[in-house]
């Protein structure tokens, strides 16, 4: 035992130069809540609202926006506390324990984030204990030292006050955000913390590290926390055990078994493996890599088939046009646990690919996005744009290139690949002088059709299908952007508000109430009951009364709280029908 533990100190004091140093806490700092009782403070939470200027962060949130319940517990005895957090992600309830040591102001804990490799002080700017607690979060990432600022909204109750909400908003304009920006979760009922009945133990997830500085981070770590609590033996048994795993592990990585962090872009919703199998053409794509932006000139379209292999693999057949001569080449790429999340490996480069396929319709277009690391530690991020011909619509172009900006990258980096049509492996192809692009058609900037657009109008949006749209959920899309848009809710029949990200998502998306009611609603509205609220800035608006058979005017500042609503007399009549003098009612059908 004794020559293990030498053996363990000798390797951390030989690899200390890795290392960036123990953490020093900055001294501008704002100020937590005055008079912090950190016992008041322990027990059940939930993460009911967040916002970040972190772009990545913001992207998974947006993604899968679901409360996480929390559960926080100290131990008399050590100078830290533990919140165990559950939330329900990838069609699963899961579960991750976080130490939060304390320091000397109170309510200011401290905590390393060894994902992302960075310092994290968090702070409770405010809270009453028994309903909600403001959370202040400053990270700083090692070795590059880029700064994010999160605020985090933790309430008892998966519900708060509109002025709890308020005192959100103010927090996050002080702190340079926009209160727009804020996303707020939801709650799902089957994904509830687990309760902590004792002291909590939390067993260590020996996981493979991804660098030799994460190695000797986690050995460090390990014997700061013993000299912190004395329970030196019990560590010395663990360390015994995970030192060699965590060796074993390491050198797993460097054999090709790679260890994948957790996703780093949303994928599509309910992503469905055998819809998306099938024949792609690589229509657009833009990287961060010099060496793809050099290679750009006269790019023809290629083709990419998968085919759902055996086990946990996906068959893959890629036909492209390369100096004159078609070239096929045949590989396999690697499922994961995330539906929409592939992995694979390109000998070439010695590069690993983490792909996210972040939007598709499965029938027409898939976005991917790429994330390629070289074991050099050179890295890269792609974006890809899949057509299952050889043209695609306006419209998802424009989608592409906004989601493009939003990663960072500018549109002149975008290649549009030419039509120059199907190869044969081994053939020469004689290379046609290339044809002008021709001039794009104007189009809406949003991916829905305005009452007036007609099939055959030239608009080159695709049709809107209101059997499918209008009982489709809504979609933020992939992009960054806070836009404010209407979704017809089937069940409620309503319109109602949600975040639109700025590209991509479904048809249930429009810009006004009066636009998605008259895509949406069906005659069904008509027995809805007449039911008034105030409102302002609207117009005059029309209900129909079915007791009475007729349709009924509101006055000014008053609308209807469901979708019996319509914006004239002879709309109204139109869905609805009128009695006549007999009695009769006439419909419209």
């Amino acid at each position: 035992m004794q020559k293990a533990v030498s053996l363990v100190s000798v390797l951390v004091l030989g690899s200390v130069w890795t290392l960036q140093g123990v953490h020093t806490l900055p001294e501008t700092l704002p100020l937590p809540q005055e008079d912090f009782h950190l016992d008041q403070f322990m027990g059940r939470w939930f993460e009911v609202a967040v916002v970040s200027t972190c772009p990545h962060y913001m992207q998974r949130k947006r993604g899968n926006p679901v409360a996480v319940a929390l559960q926080l517990q100290r131990v008399a005895s050590q100078g830290n506390f533990t919140m165990t957090a559950t939330s329900f992600r990838n069609g699963s309830c899961q579960q991750t324990s976080t130490v939060y040591d304390l320091t000397d102001t109170p309510g200011r804990f401290f905590h390393r984030n060894l994902r992302f490799d960075a310092d994290v002080d968090s702070f409770v700017v405010e809270t009453n204990y028994d309903e909600f607690a403001l959370m202040l979060l400053l990270s700083t990432e090692k070795p590059s030292g880029n700064k994010t600022t999160s605020i985090k909204l933790y309430s008892r109750t998966v519900d708060v006050t509109p002025a709890v909400r308020l005192n959100l908003k103010t927090l996050v304009r002080r702190h340079g955000m926009s209160d727009e920006a804020v996303i707020m979760n939801h709650k799902k009922d089957e994904c509830a913390p687990r309760e902590l009945d004792t002291e909590p133990h939390i067993q260590p997830q020996i996981s493979a590290p991804k660098s030799p500085r994460e190695m000797w981070f986690r050995l460090w770590t390990l014997f700061i926390s013993d000299q912190k609590s004395g329970q030196t033996v019990d560590r010395m048994k663990t360390t015994v055990v995970l030192v060699p795993l965590l060796l074993l592990g390491w050198t797993g990585t460097l054999q090709g078994l790679p260890v994948l962090p957790e996703p780093l872009y949303p994928t599509q919703e309910n992503f469905d493996l055998t819809r998306f199998v099938g024949t792609w053409h690589d229509v657009a794509l833009t990287s961060s890599c010099p060496h793809m932006q050099r290679n750009r000139a006269d790019a023809a379209i290629g083709k990419l088939v998968l085919e759902k292999d055996t086990g946990n693999k996906l068959k893959v057949t890629r036909t492209r046009l390369r100096h004159g001569t078609c070239v096929e080449m045949s590989g396999e790429y690697e499922l994961t646990s995330t539906p929409g999340r592939i992995f694979y490996h390109i000998d070439r480069w010695d590069a690993d690919v983490d792909a996210y396929v972040v939007h598709t319709n499965y029938d027409e277009y898939a976005i991917i996005i790429m994330s390629k690391q070289k074991t050099s530690g050179e890295n890269s991020t792609s974006l890809k744009l899949y057509s299952r011909t050889m043209s695609v619509r306006d419209t998802v172009l424009d989608d592409f290139k906004t989601l493009v900006r939003h990663q960072g990258m500018s549109d002149d980096t975008i290649i549009i690949k030419q039509n120059k049509g199907d190869c044969v492996p081994g053939e020469q192809v004689e290379e046609a002088p290339s044809q002008p692009e021709p001039k794009r058609l104007r189009r809406q900037v949003l991916p829905t059709l305005a009452l007036s657009d007609e099939e055959g109008s030239g608009d080159m949006s695709a049709p809107f299908n209101d059997s499918e749209a209008c009982k489709a959920a809504p979609e933020t899309g992939p992009c960054f952007g806070f836009i404010q848009r209407f979704f017809y809710n089937s069940t409620s029949m309503r319109c109602e508000l949600f975040t639109y990200g700025g590209c991509l998502g479904n048809q249930n998306n429009f810009v006004t109430v009066r636009e998605c009611l008259q895509r949406c609603r069906t005659e069904a509205v008509c027995r809805l009951p007449m039911a008034p609220e105030p409102c302002t800035g609207q117009p005059t608006i029309w209900a129909f009364d079915f007791v009475t058979g007729s349709c009924m005017p509101y006055k000014d500042g008053i609308c209807q709280a469901n979708a019996n609503q319509f914006y004239s007399r002879a709309e109204c009549q139109e869905y609805c029908g009128v009695i006549k003098d007999d009695g009769e009612l006439l419909t419209a059908s």
